[in-house]
């Protein structure tokens, strides 16, 4: 192992931990739960309070006292959700992860050093460009690009005909992709309007196109602000209209 590898890695678990302190601790409760009699307000934090003894330790711990949800408790701890782990690690690598080639309905334990070794050693980063090489470059003008983009966005509304949009800016990074940042507002199931909310969406040199809407807590809420700080509020962009 390299000094170039192991520092690497360092950071790399560094940043994991600060990713899952974001998304892993709420806030102290006034009423807060027992974990001698596995009292919690939460049915699924009681239940696994009760059967499993390594979260049941780390409940007890002092230091967690202010934990009052199950999702509350460090994926390390209490194992990853399916689908959490790539979007944590695709937050630390700016990138999207590379999917398992079969599905993994119940990941283990402790299974993100493994993924942290493969951040670091550049394996994803291969596995991304080997997937961007057999994938065809389109060479689509600046209306489809803009039309596939606003498609990604208005697709996750519901009554996308209803949307407008301001404040939206166009950025290309140096991989030829195009994300378009701005502000989108749409009628809600009452038939009255929503609010401007923020919004990204992000056409690659491939064609491949996907939207994000921030109207989401948790962890997508976090990816949403982790990509808007870093793409929107990176650079001025090029105000376009959408």
């Amino acid at each position: 192992m390299s000094k170039r590898y192991r520092i690497r890695r360092v950071q790399i678990a560094m940043a994991a931990a600060v990713a899952i302190a974001a998304i892993g601790i709420a806030s102290p409760s006034s009423a807060r739960g027992n974990p001698e009699t596995c009292s919690y307000r939460e049915v699924r934090l009681a239940q696994v309070c009760r059967t499993d003894s390594d979260i049941r330790q780390f409940l007890r711990d002092p230091a967690n006292a202010g934990v009052e949800s199950y999702m509350a408790i460090p994926p390390v701890i209490r194992g990853w959700e399916p689908g959490e782990e790539e979007m944590v690690l695709s937050l630390l690598s700016g990138q999207p992860q590379p999917r398992p080639v079969a599905a993994q309905t119940s990941p283990s334990r402790g299974s993100i050093m493994d993924r942290i070794d493969r951040l670091a050693s550049g394996e994803y980063d291969r596995q991304v460009a080997a997937e961007r090489a057999r994938t065809p470059r389109v060479n689509w003008t600046a209306t489809q690009i803009r039309t596939a983009a606003r498609s990604a966005v208005t697709n996750r509304l519901r009554e996308p005909g209803s949307a407008q949009f301001r404040n939206v800016r166009r950025h290309v990074n140096s991989l030829g992709t195009t994300t378009f940042c701005g502000e989108v507002n749409s009628q809600n199931v009452y038939g009255g309007m929503t609010g401007f909310r923020r919004f990204h969406s992000s056409v690659s040199d491939r064609g491949e196109a996907s939207g994000r809407i921030n109207d989401e807590g948790g962890l997508i809420g976090t990816v949403f602000e982790a990509t808007w700080e870093r793409i929107c509020d990176g650079a001025p962009g090029t105000p376009t209209q959408f």
